[in-house]
């Protein structure tokens, strides 16, 4: 599977179309060559986003620029590592899609790492079917409170829906793993222990060398990937090395089927 396409893409339908189906089929796309958002006006990433629906608006706004502040609300603005996660698994609907374009990369560390959570369902499938069970059937606490926001919501970590069937869209299959998210598990006691052994091996599952794809995105790269399935997290950085900013933004699931079914791929 070829991971990389042209910025190109953005301004012609056809390689467009080809992404489309890469994002489809794979949920991970990179973009090469993406240049840096001109001083006063809006950002390129809100351009390519824009191609596949309209820009999603979140407790952090339509777009935000992640990078290391000093008085930081969110261990993103920092230089800590990021274990595997899903963004915005507290809300009833994650974003669908999120994009991140990398403007400036010249820290000691900060690589990127994404893991096909599809992949890593399918070999807890096979390997431990009781523990796929509990995971499908548990719900867990999800929630955040912080700067004037509280959210909770209550969802298994594997939503699944006849994966043995003919499917698309990556609608019968959603994974939600945010272990910093994770609140109290609100389960009866027989349930609780099953559930943390299951979620224990689930998550040594994604962390098998074999499962994580690791690239250090460079000034001029946009990453673009499937929120609810292609789990994602960072290595630490060291921010008196350098500056590391990438500016982002979030589309949703509903409009980018909408793109799929237009493109008929």
């Amino acid at each position: 599977m070829e991971l990389s396409s042209p910025y190109e893409f953005s301004k012609d339908n056809l390689p467009l179309k080809q992404a489309v189906a890469q994002l489809r089929d794979y949920g991970l796309l990179f973009l090469e060559n993406v240049p840096r958002d001109p001083v006063g006006e809006d950002k390129i990433v809100k351009g390519v986003a824009e191609r596949f629906g309209p820009i999603q608006e979140t407790i952090y706004g339509r777009l935000w620029d992640i990078k290391s502040e000093s008085d930081a609300i969110n261990i993103a603005y920092t230089e800590l590592g990021l274990g595997l996660h899903i963004d915005m698994s507290y809300i009833e609907s994650p974003p669908g899609l999120q994009y991140l374009h990398c403007l400036v990369n010249t820290c000691d560390g900060g690589e990127s790492l994404y893991v096909d959570s599809y992949a890593a369902v399918k070999q807890l499938q096979t390997e431990y079917p009781e523990d796929f069970e509990v995971l499908r059937k548990v719900p867990v606490t999800f929630h955040y409170k912080n700067n004037g926001h509280h959210f909770h919501y209550r969802r298994p970590t594997i939503v699944y829906n006849d994966f043995t069937s003919v499917h698309t869209l990556n609608d019968n299959l959603n994974v939600f793993y945010a272990p910093p998210f994770q609140g109290i598990l609100e389960a009866s006691p027989e349930l609780v222990e099953k559930f943390y052994c299951a979620f224990r091996r689930f998550s040594g599952i994604l962390q098998r060398k074999e499962m994580i794809y690791e690239t250090k995105l460079k000034a001029g790269d946009m990453v673009i990937f499937a929120n609810r399935r292609i789990l994602h997290a960072r290595k630490a950085f060291d921010a008196t090395s350098g500056d590391r900013i990438l500016s982002g933004c979030y589309t949703d699931w509903t409009d980018f089927k909408d793109r799929v079914r237009v493109f008929e791929v």
